[in-house]
């Protein structure tokens, strides 16, 4: 019987320097249990091929834009291609998720690389490759679909996500009828229950994604293909994002959202008096309205250990109440407490041994039916407790700090920290009036799962009814900067605690990294260590550049004075902590940044709370 084709497909989720040298020892031994690996969503930065461990690599990938361009005034050209074809330079951001792509394909060491033949399709996005196995040609697809994102329109999130199934679509009709197909991928899409082709496991398809869905819905049947991993039991989804309701229905525009919103600006509507408490509380009222909370799951019936203790504290508890109403004498009572503890040691053992009986026989038939996550799950419950690890702090006698303790040391650091200097040289000046819909392009940006101060309404709340609240914040704003400037008349700035106090949240950071990479968004340690190769590259090419030939020699050329390059990685402690305020004003004052914007920070240091 001919050896089957075994192939493996993996979302990386980011396949960075940690994640690589992982994949790499596993690679050393995974030739005995796969032949093909699939991996989507490497975010690396160029197409490549090369060897790794014995296995072929074949990467594609899309090199992204950092910022979306800028509206000028006048369309100047940054590129040959824009002033041939003559583009215009975008006055609208347009949402760039290129640095989230990559595709990646490696076929075993004992598949011929001299058979290898590979095209990209969509960088980045819809991989292909194909070789000889058993005397047969295989064509391997892989394939990465655009996420459904808040940061696209719905437009933009079709013509992408189409594209992408277009690619697809050319890759699988010119694979020929007599070869082996094989389509892996991430699709970020369902299908439907087709006889023969789809099986009974699938979840449906949300209302926002019908019409992709029902795109490679017509591919899969079009071409003839079988969606293998549909006809095992289980949830039929692979992956489910730990979100509420609220933050879908936000990110997927669904009705009951727009109705949210609408029910929302009518009740700010009838607001007479200004008040960022009574906006939020409309936001919570909204929320609980539309999509209450779910019920706390009830808790699972007592097992056969539990049962048994508890009927042995009962029946403990008893024999106390007898022996203090004189109804049982001492030794009687010391007697029946231990054959009551040797009940309950019995009773718990064979219970025990129940469970774990139990426990096999549900993983032995949840492999049987090729449900390996529902056997995974029940594997977990066989583990040990461990408790939750908490950080806390100690003293310098070693001793763990109580609530009160740890408040006062915090208190103590945040001001040794940001009370370091001086304050502001207090100067009276206008301050910026806020627009309602500047606000509003501010607040709809955020995501919906962003994390918000105690008694707030989420952040998928605000992020929906942008339009109607920042007309409200707007006023709150506008007239609290006013106020602040007549108090500041008194030399006595008032602002209210809600636009003044903040919350600090202080996260522990071990082993920190380059900050400048660690806390921006979209990078991380690869991006670092690969502008480190960049630079040691250039360096190499520019004295292999430099050296004489010997004709050159001859010619009487010099050998210019080049030994080599060299790289720093700067960290700087605490660099905003040790900057004077009064510096960063100055610097704020030369950069030409308008008074009122930098008014704001002299302010909000010199004001008292209202």
């Amino acid at each position: 019987m001919a050896k089957p084709l075994r192939v493996l497909t993996w979302n990386a989720g980011h396949l960075g320097q940690q994640q690589w040298a992982e994949l790499r020892t596993w690679l050393r031994t995974a030739s005995d249990q796969y032949d093909v690996i699939a991996l989507q969503e490497t975010h690396w930065q160029e197409s490549t091929e090369f060897d790794v461990e014995g296995w072929h690599c074949i990467s594609s990938a899309n090199k992204g834009k950092a910022k979306a361009p800028k509206a000028k005034s006048k369309p100047v050209p940054d590129h040959a291609s824009e002033t041939q074809t003559g583009k215009q330079p975008q006055t609208q951001p347009v949402h760039d998720d290129k640095r989230a792509d990559g595709v990646m394909i490696l076929t075993a060491p004992h598949i011929p690389k001299a058979t290898i033949r590979w095209s990209e399709h969509q960088k980045g996005r819809v991989l292909e490759a194909v070789f000889q196995w058993k005397g047969a040609r295989v064509h391997i697809v892989t394939v990465y679909q655009h996420v459904w994102t808040t940061s696209k329109t719905a437009q933009q999130n079709r013509d992408d996500r189409s594209k992408c199934l277009a690619s697809l679509s050319k890759a699988v009709r010119g694979a020929p009828q007599r070869d082996t197909l094989v389509v892996l991928g991430d699709f970020n899409s369902t299908l439907s229950t087709s006889a023969g082709i789809v099986g009974t496991c699938t979840p449906g398809s949300p209302p926002h994604r019908s019409a992709e869905d029902a795109y490679l819905q017509r591919l899969v049947q079009g071409h003839g293909l079988v969606a293998l991993n549909t006809w095992s039991s289980g949830s039929g989804l692979t992956f489910r994002a730990a979100t509420s309701a609220l933050e879908e229905a936000v990110r997927y525009n669904h009705p009951k959202a727009q109705a949210m919103k609408e029910w929302v600006a009518d009740q700010l509507s009838q607001i007479t008096t200004v008040d960022m408490e009574e906006v939020n509380d409309v936001l919570i009222k909204a929320s609980e309205r539309y999509f209450p909370r779910a019920p706390k799951p009830s808790s699972p019936p007592l097992n056969a250990m539990h049962r048994a203790t508890k009927r042995m504290w009962a029946r403990l508890t008893a024999l106390d109440e007898d022996l203090a109403s004189s109804t049982l004498s001492l030794a009687d009572h010391e007697i029946l407490v231990q054959d009551l503890s040797m009940w309950h040691k019995q009773a718990v053992t064979r219970a025990r041994r129940q469970r774990l009986a139990d426990f096999t026989h549900e993983v032995d038939q949840s492999t049987q039916s090729g449900n390996s996550y529902q056997a995974h799950k029940t594997l977990q419950k066989l583990r040990p407790w461990q408790p939750q690890p908490k950080t806390q702090l100690v003293n310098n006698d070693g001793y763990l700090m109580a609530a009160e303790e740890e408040l006062k040391l915090m208190q103590n650091h945040a001001k040794a920290v940001f009370q370091r200097h001086d304050r502001l040289q207090f100067e009276v000046c206008s301050l910026p009036t806020l627009s309602a819909p500047l606000l509003s392009k501010h607040i709809s940006s955020i995501r919906p799962h962003k994390a918000v101060p105690q008694n707030s309404a989420s952040a998928a709340a605000w992020k929906l009814c942008s339009d109607s609240a920042s007309e409200h914040l707007a006023t709150y704003c506008n007239d609290q900067a006013r106020k602040a400037e007549h108090s500041s008349l008194d030399s006595a700035v008032i602002l209210s605690a809600q636009l003044k106090d903040t919350d600090l949240c202080f996260i522990p950071k071990p082993n920190k990294s380059v900050p400048q990479f660690a806390y921006q968004p979209q990078r991380g340690l690869s991006d670092a260590l690969s502008r480190v190769s960049k630079h040691t590259r250039e360096v190499r090419q520019m004295c292999a550049q430099s050296r004489l030939s010997r004709h050159s020699q001859h010619a009487g050329h010099r050998k210019p004075e080049l030994v080599g390059g060299i790289c720093f990685a700067l960290d700087l402690s605490q660099a905003f902590d040790m900057v004077r305020r009064q510096d960063l004003m100055d610097t704020l004052q030369e950069a030409g940044v308008p008074s009122d914007i930098q008014g704001l920070e002299s302010y909000s240091e010199n004001s008292q709370r209202s």
